[in-house]
């Protein structure tokens, strides 16, 4: 078995491992917020995109998150070619808060997906990098302004292009990804 699907067996029996936790705790108490929208300006400080994130919860411990993500243009090299690209994403987790915690406050793991659509300006090129994987995040809410550190861990997987035509996206956005972040928000 290759390291990456290791990576994501470890992920998706973490999740739902956790998931069973949280169950059996399901007496966790209730968050008076239900809605949290943030944003996560420093991955675009380590060379990341910007992301942006509408939270819902939907149960005492669960959530979903809605992800949209800009990564501004920057230069990348294919071989010999030099190309200036920048992307658009979406992406989505469903939050499962664990260690008595309540849904949208506390400790969470998610399982993620993100689609990320890349065009080089100067060959034209574009393609497209999906990520798989999970997060662990802790958020805290005072009053209605939200904080939440994460650790994303997924695979990228895209087509990589050594040639100045075809489809390509950066080497650096497929294999395996560690991302940080730190959002924040608004809860109501």
């Amino acid at each position: 078995m290759s390291i990456a699907k290791r990576l994501v067996f470890f992920v998706v029996l973490a999740v739902a491992s956790f998931g069973f936790v949280s169950h059996a705790r399901a007496q966790a108490r209730p968050s008076p917020h239900t809605q949290v929208v943030s944003v996560d300006p420093l991955g675009m400080a380590l060379n990341g995109p910007l992301m942006f994130q509408y939270e819902w919860k939907t149960g005492p411990v669960y959530s979903w998150a809605v992800r949209a993500f800009y990564w501004p243009s920057r230069a990348a090299s294919s071989g010999s070619v030099s190309d200036q690209w920048s992307a658009f994403g979406l992406g989505g987790a469903y939050r499962i808060y664990i260690a008595d915690s309540r849904a949208l406050t506390g400790l969470s793991v998610a399982p993620v997906a993100n689609v990320f659509f890349f065009h080089g300006s100067e060959l034209g090129r574009s393609g497209i990098s999906v990520w798989v994987g999970g997060d662990i995040a802790y958020k805290w809410i005072f009053d209605e302004f939200s904080i939440e550190p994460i650790i994303e861990l997924a695979i990228g997987f895209g087509p990589q292009g050594a040639q100045s035509s075809g489809p390509a996206v950066p080497a650096y956005t497929t294999g395996t990804q560690a991302v940080i972040g730190l959002s924040g928000g608004y809860a109501w």
